[in-house]
């Protein structure tokens, strides 16, 4: 009997985080940075401004590691995040990601024929 009431117990813990996991939404924000600050890791895209945690994950389209002193403005970015369920029904989004689009790989010095 005692093993069917931890079941029970265990199985009551674990369904409402099920359900928050079926509500979490991948969102994608394209554009281009305009006004940014680096050390405040605080980003204008498409006239929006956006804080990101210290350790999101920046890189190239190729995969090349970036870091915040990577950006600058004019730059194409995408930006990918993860909407939330939160307290009284609100949002919140976390971003996981920045892709730089269509940076230029370095150069071998190779030109071909």
């Amino acid at each position: 009997m005692k093993k069917y009431i931890l079941l029970s117990i265990l199985t009551i813990l674990l369904v409402p985080n099920l359900a928050t996991a079926d509500q979490v939404k991948t969102i994608e924000i394209k554009g281009v940075i305009g006004d940014y600050a680096p050390e405040a890791r605080m980003y204008e895209v498409n006239g929006k401004m956006y804080e990101f945690e210290e350790d999101i994950a920046i890189q190239s389209q190729a995969g090349e590691i970036l870091t915040f002193a990577d950006l600058k403005g004019g730059m194409r970015i995408k930006i990918i995040g993860e909407k939330i369920p939160g307290l009284a029904g609100k949002e919140k989004i976390k971003y996981t990601n920045i892709i730089v689009m269509n940076k230029k790989v370095k150069s071998s010095g190779h030109k071909g024929l």
